[in-house]
């Protein structure tokens, strides 16, 4: 499996080392502040509550495909939308069958939201990010930066569930670690990659490298198997 990922992975970062683009269409940037919306995940335990039909409120885990059994709104995807959008989608199901249905969706217990964080820190891995955390946040957790890290050239990769592409952030934390500006104040969502390239890089290959040597044990965690999906 490794040796399969690695010349996907060595692609990939080769164009971003070289100022290409791999994929069929440029990024969308990353808001550089703010909080995101908590988006359900597999393993998640949910409560459905419909207020004019309590015999049907439950209790529910979200299975590792992604979706719930209901009574009366059967198979339902829920992995990947927000509690608000998941009442939508509900209430229309529900709507075939009962009157103005009304519906809420409460997140009872959450799995461990991980992020990655790689490249020059001082504990390479994975950081849990419940209650919320930002790239500079999750940089402190994994043991701070080495002496070597390029503070100016900090990279976020996020996947965009709507769109299936990757979305990047090139991040200069220099005046965040000395309260000049707020760039490192982005909010970081479940499975994040964060790479601190070394300072003074001269080769792409040292780059991709460093980063692939600490990425591939993920590949048992199917949370960050969007990576290297991105690349196939």
């Amino acid at each position: 499996m490794m040796m399969v990922l690695a010349p996907a992975l060595i692609a990939f970062f080769s164009a971003c080392a070289s100022g290409r683009q791999t994929l069929s269409s440029p990024p969308a940037a990353l808001p550089a502040t703010g909080k995101t919306e908590y988006r359900i995940a597999p393993g998640d335990n949910l409560i459905i509550k419909l207020y004019y039909h309590p015999e049907l409120n439950t209790e529910v885990w979200v299975r590792p495909d992604g979706f719930i059994s209901l009574e009366l709104a059967g198979e339902v995807k829920v992995a990947g939308q927000t509690p608000a959008e998941i009442d939508s989608i509900l209430e229309l199901r529900y709507g075939l069958k009962l009157v103005n249905p009304e519906v809420a969706v409460i997140v009872k217990n959450s799995i461990t939201l991980k992020v990655f964080v790689g490249g020059e820190v001082q504990s390479p891995g994975l950081v849990s990010i419940d209650g919320g955390m930002t790239l500079l946040g999750a940089i402190f957790q994994a043991g701070g930066f080495k002496s070597s890290a390029q503070l100016s050239q900090i990279v976020l990769l996020r996947k965009d569930d709507r769109s299936n592409q990757p979305l990047t952030l090139t991040c200069d934390v220099r005046g965040a670690l000395q309260g000049k500006h707020a760039q490192a104040n982005v909010a970081l969502n479940p499975y994040d990659v964060i790479y601190v390239p070394k300072s003074g890089i001269a080769r792409a290959n040292q780059f991709m490298d460093s980063f692939i040597e600490g990425l591939l044990p993920m590949s048992t965690l199917s949370g960050f198997a969007w990576v290297y999906a991105l690349v196939k």
